[in-house]
């Protein structure tokens, strides 16, 4: 996990007053979790109103929630503010997260260039329910 993410972490978990663990399988899908959530955290350096959250991880994270009977925290660090998002809930509420196919960078690590197709969703900021 990359240190801004491991920063986060540590906000989140200053600011809820609850510990929490960083997963360490290096392939695990979220990243953080406690007792009662499991975390996708993502910094960016780009501010946007949507933040982007992959459908694998968005379905996979989702669905390992709801048989551990966990909250999905969905958190996206922009400009110094952490913008705090309940997937379980946004779900509950029938959000509509206007998944589509977008041609993406494969990853956005070592600076790599390949492109290929991603299917996302959006999230507007004014649907986190906190921030920190």
């Amino acid at each position: 996990m990359k240190a801004k993410e491991l920063a986060m972490i540590k906000r989140i978990e200053s600011k809820s007053n609850s510990d929490i663990e960083q997963s360490d399988y290096e392939y695990n899908r979220f990243d953080a979790y406690n007792d009662k959530s499991i975390f996708e955290v993502k910094h960016r350096h780009t501010f946007y109103e949507d933040v982007m959250i992959e459908f694998d991880k968005f379905s996979y994270n989702h669905a390992y929630a709801m048989v551990n009977n966990l909250n999905f925290v969905y958190a996206v660090e922009m400009n110094d503010i952490i913008y705090i998002f309940d997937i379980v809930n946004l779900v509950k509420e029938g959000f509509n997260f206007n998944w589509s196919w977008r041609e993406m960078p494969k990853t956005t690590e070592f600076n790599r260039k390949e492109k290929v197709q991603k299917y996302v969703g959006f999230i507007n900021i004014k649907h986190s329910y906190c921030e920190i």
